[in-house]
């Protein structure tokens, strides 16, 4: 085609060479669509394995996280080695650096999302494993030293989990005191569900200070509320028990009234240890007493160990009563707890200075010094004095004196101890606006005590000035006059007026800076008012949240001599006893009157059906249970069935003065029953002093009537009914008595002179009317009868 010679063959050379290039053009043309292809295929097959909806990454969470980088890798791996062996050798060469950015960015997100759930499945297990010891501490509230273990075990979980995380000890004990508040509320809460609130109380207390103080002082306050309220009940339970006679029914008003009155008194006997916080202060003077240096590990020569120096025999009994049974005699948090609450205790039975003969010489010695001993007695039973210097340290007399001496004087600007002291043990300093009562009400002892104690500085500072005037509460812990979701209607707020405020803003002003003395503090309850918004006028406005509140702290008053016995008027406490009395006494009321009416109207069916009225009689008198008024009903029932006189037997005669006559139609047990009913309704009245309608006096009237006419008195009743009403004398002194001294005082004397209670009823009735007119005007006297 080209031709032999040279210049031909040089084009044929040409020709082939371009034949070959374009060859190799299409051959690169085509391996290039075959990685693209392949690649395409890998990518989507990679994309399916790993987020499909069983893929790698998509199930790849929590726990199965782990490893996830190395499945990943392995699918990259094994998904284009697969898809590779389908091109020839240059499409896989190829391959290798045209997929090597995708599979670098497929394992960065694997090896991210592996190191992401697996941070959040140690967080969860941490959280998990905080939660289980924070519900484990609810259910086991009343197993002793439990709470210290889930303490214990907590600490370290977060130990570990904080130190995994670089966390600072700042971090570490944030994180500590907000999980053990979550336990110690947990086991607190449970415990207060149960009822027992003093255990509760004790949960609190001993682990106050590893706990979140604002959580502390709500559940401490609930709690204070609850056993404030549990005591109440109790109080008033044994209240009725002893004013309640099980057998006739009766409920002494006037005794009960005398014991309501006495159980309103709180007993607040014990020096005067002055600052709000008379408890702490006095926990620390001991502990400087005790060991100066505060080495958890001193022992003393007689072997007591640690801050408090407790004997190593009374750690076990004292560590289990605290809850830290089986804790280490010498952790310093161990002494602590343990040894302020056997002081507490030791505080509470004796006052201070008790509690440190207590603690110092035997609870022994602790009781002669509160009730005024001359001297001490050791184990043997041998006297000795008070300032007698012991052989292990300083007189007892020496201790407690140096003790006392390191309790702060003047907390608050004030020293209760001090001559210019004050004492609200013996003084109620404020009173309820008249009108008022109403809206004062549901507010806590705690929170009286706080308003007497600011009430009395009140007066120690402006008592002297010619226009001071008491407090007047105006408002308490009530929904009345108050918006929903104030504290009020949490019973933690109050108001009070006085009508010099309004002249004087510098009493504003100190009620403003001395209310928080106490634990109070003013209360911003409206916008918009004057005085820097704490009060108006002539009002102002404090709340309370709960806090706890030394009482000691403002008992020693004047000279600081010791206040034994000393108790303080509690308004409220009277208050909410006697609704609870009342409340009791309904319930014994409805349980003994349906218990008596079961009964009665099974021996009612009895007598209904006893074959003659001897045998329905007898079967009434021997029976131990039926009280005297049930026995004549059921006699008188009988006695109108068979139509003879109850006593005798006999036929009965007729007419309404025959005595002892069934009346013309005879009379049924209903009648008899309505009629002793009416009586012990005015013979309560009357022994209670009450007030008396006229209709009432007429009711009664009647029925005395109906249960003398008809036989149902017995000859004892009967006699002294008719002794009573033929004797003028008798009769005329009754009237004078009435007149002079009320229907109850003269019902009352007719008592006292040895009359049955139902004969001196019936008596009172047949008195004149006329006097009823004098005490309720406009009452008509009662129409002749007939």
């Amino acid at each position: 085609m080209y031709g032999t010679g040279g210049k031909e063959w040089n084009a044929l050379a040409g020709a082939v060479g371009q034949a070959t290039k374009v060859f190799a053009q299409k051959q690169d043309d085509e391996d290039a669509a075959d990685v693209m292809d392949a690649r395409n295929r890998i990518m989507t097959s990679l994309n399916e394995q790993l987020y499909g909806e069983q893929g790698l990454m998509t199930l790849g969470v929590g726990k199965n996280a782990k490893g996830l980088t190395d499945r990943v890798t392995q699918a990259i791996q094994d998904t284009s080695a697969e898809i590779a062996k389908d091109y020839n050798p240059r499409v896989r060469y190829a391959l290798k650096s045209t997929l090597n950015d995708n599979m670098l960015n497929y394992q960065r997100i694997a090896t991210g999302q592996e190191n992401r759930e697996r941070e959040n499945t140690e967080q969860a297990d941490y959280q998990a494993a905080l939660n289980i010891n924070t519900q484990n501490a609810g259910m086991t509230w009343d197993v002793t030293n439990a709470l210290t273990n889930y303490e214990n075990d907590t600490r370290r979980i977060i130990l570990a989990y904080g130190a995994k995380r670089g966390w600072t000890g700042e971090q570490i004990q944030s994180e500590l005191m907000g999980a053990i508040t979550k336990q110690v509320a947990s086991a607190a809460t449970a415990a207060i569900t149960a009822g027992n609130y003093d255990r509760a109380a004790q949960i609190l207390q001993v682990n106050r200070g590893k706990m979140d103080q604002n959580v502390y002082n709500q559940l401490y306050g609930s709690v204070k509320q609850k056993q404030d309220v549990a005591k109440t009940y109790t109080t008033a339970d044994d209240i009725v028990n002893q004013c309640w006679n099980p057998k006739t029914g009766r409920f002494d008003w006037n005794k009960a009234n005398e014991l309501i009155k006495q159980n309103s008194y709180r007993n607040v006997g014990g020096q005067g240890i002055t600052g709000a916080s008379g408890k702490e202060a006095f926990f620390a003077s001991v502990e400087q007493q005790e060991d100066p240096n505060g080495d958890p590990n001193a022992v003393s020569s007689e072997g007591a160990v640690g801050i408090y120096q407790i004997m190593p025999g009374n750690w076990p009994a004292w560590s289990k009563e605290a809850g830290y049974e089986g804790a280490d005699p010498n952790d310093e948090a161990a002494q602590r707890a343990v040894g302020r609450f056997k002081l507490g205790q030791y505080y509470d039975k004796y006052g201070p200075e008790g509690a440190l003969v207590t603690w110092y010489a035997g609870e022994q010695n602790g009781q002669r010094w509160v009730a005024g001993e001359p001297d001490a007695i050791d184990e043997n039973g041998n006297h000795y004095a008070w300032d007698k210097q012991l052989s292990n340290g300083p007189s007892i007399k020496e201790y407690v004196n140096s003790v006392m001496s390191r309790i702060p004087k003047g907390a608050g600007g004030q020293n209760a101890g001090g001559s210019g002291g004050i004492d609200i043990s013996k003084k109620v300093y404020y009173t309820v606006k008249p009108g008022k009562e109403g809206e004062v009400t549901n507010l806590g002892h705690s929170t009286w005590a706080k308003l007497n104690a600011l009430a009395a500085l009140y007066e120690q500072a402006f008592g002297q000035q010619q226009d001071y005037e008491p407090f007047y509460v105006t408002a308490g812990g009530t929904t009345k006059g108050h918006n929903p979701g104030s504290k009020h209607y949490e019973n933690r707020a109050f108001d009070i007026a006085m009508d010099s405020l309004a002249r004087h803003p510098e009493r504003l002003q100190w009620l403003q800076e001395h209310a928080a003395d106490v634990g109070l503090k003013p209360l911003n309850e409206y916008a918009g008012y004057g005085n820097e918004q704490w009060a108006d006028g002539d009002n102002f406005h404090f709340s309370d949240d709960g806090g706890d509140f030394d009482e000691n702290a403002y008992m020693g008053g004047g000279s600081g001599a010791a206040v034994s016995g000393g108790t303080m008027y509690d308004p409220t406490m009277e208050k909410s006893l006697r609704s609870a009395v009342e409340a009791g006494l309904q319930d014994r009321m409805n349980a003994y009157n349906q218990n008596k009416q079961n009964y009665f109207d099974d021996v009612e069916h009895a007598v209904d059906t006893a074959g003659s009225f001897s045998a329905a009689k007898a079967l009434v008198e021997g029976d131990t249970t039926l009280d005297l008024q049930q026995k004549n009903t059921l006699i008188g029932m009988a006695a109108s069935k068979f139509g003879v006189n109850q006593n005798t037997g006999l036929p009965a005669s007729s007419g309404r003065s025959g005595g002892n006559g069934s009346g013309a139609g005879g009379v049924t047990a209903s009648k008899i029953e309505t009629a002793y009913n009416t009586l012990e309704n005015m013979n309560i009245n009357l022994q209670n002093g009450n007030a008396i309608e006229t209709a009432s006096f007429t009711a009664a009237r009647r029925a005395g009537n109906l249960l003398d006419d008809n036989g149902v008195l017995t000859d004892e009743q009967s006699s002294e009914l008719r002794a009573a009403y033929q004797s003028q004398d008798f009769m005329s002194s009754l009237t004078d008595d009435i007149e002079t001294n009320g229907m109850g005082g003269a019902y009352n004397h007719l008592i006292q002179n040895g009359m049955d209670p139902l004969v001196a009823t019936i008596i009172i009735t047949k008195s004149d009317t006329h006097y009823l007119q004098k005490d309720y005007q406009g009452d008509q006297e009662e129409p002749e009868e007939g």
